[in-house]
């Protein structure tokens, strides 16, 4: 039987930096070979931090703890927080708006976004930990009755 819920690894950064890590690599190798050599490796080691960072999330519901964690090629550095700390589970609703102004065309657009967030809460509700955001409300209320059933804690709708 597993004792470690592992959530998914994710970029660190959204696509828009990737792409713009993928062609610093690009423009750093150019710079290395007709240029100077130490700004290139500065610029390569930028651009492949935007590329290739890691994070994600486990969850030991045996030994009570989360492991959020970062990496970067082999280099991996870890935080541990007690789950004691936290009583209550619940999924939060997050509304984000995009507006986007067009100068050439004078017309403006609004984007509304609809994710939800597994959090774990203190008992007064005043510690909060994120533990994974999802677009689809299904997803997020599977997880909801994971971590409720394996940790023993309550749900808070």
């Amino acid at each position: 039987m597993e004792t470690v819920i592992k959530i998914k690894n994710e970029r660190l950064f959204s696509n828009h930096f990737i792409i713009l890590g993928y062609m610093g690599i690009f423009i750093s190798i150019f710079v290395i070979i007709y240029s100077n050599i130490l700004l290139g490796l500065i610029v390569l080691i930028f651009s492949c931090l935007l590329c290739f960072s890691v994070t994600g999330k486990e969850i030991d519901y045996e030994r009570k703890e989360i492991k959020e964690s970062f990496r970067f090629i082999r280099i991996e550095y870890s935080n541990y927080y007690n789950i004691d700390e936290y009583s209550k589970v619940s999924i939060r609703k997050i509304k984000r708006i995009e507006m986007r102004y067009g100068p050439s065309t004078n017309i403006s657009s609004t984007f509304e976004n609809l994710s939800y967030e597994v959090c774990l809460f203190s008992e007064n509700l005043r510690k909060r930990k994120m533990i994974k955001r999802f677009n689809n409300l299904s997803d997020a209320e599977f997880l909801l009755n994971e971590l409720s059933e394996k940790l023993n804690i309550r749900i808070i709708r």
